[in-house]
């Protein structure tokens, strides 16, 4: 199943190519060593450079199991492989914990 999913999701590029984190063969130190890169770039050519970061850990709270069923339907995800994950997700809950950590 995950192969297939997988592969599904490749063909149709639902998942952003740029995306790096939790990507096999994409880890996300590969886009931080691009961006440094390119910062470096800009210094070495006298161009300014300007880094925006953004805090998403409100991206990861729970889902809506009903909406992620409804939202992987309109994707194109359907029939027997729909109806594969939803016994997965009936009376199942979710928790995310994110630890922050700060080095001096």
């Amino acid at each position: 199943m995950h192969n297939r999913l997988l592969s599904f999701i490749n063909k149709y590029s639902i998942i952003n190519n740029k995306q790096h984190g939790f990507c096999k063969g994409k880890p996300i130190h590969t886009e931080i060593t691009e961006f440094t890169k390119r910062v470096y770039k800009a210094l070495d050519e006298k161009e300014t450079s300007i880094g925006i970061f953004l805090d998403f850990s409100k991206a990861f709270n729970p889902a809506d199991h009903d909406i992620l069923l409804s939202k992987m339907e309109r994707m194109g995800i359907r029939g027997v492989t729909l109806r594969w994950f939803q016994p997965y997700l009936e009376n199942k809950e979710q928790a995310v914990e994110i630890t922050y950590r700060c080095k001096n």
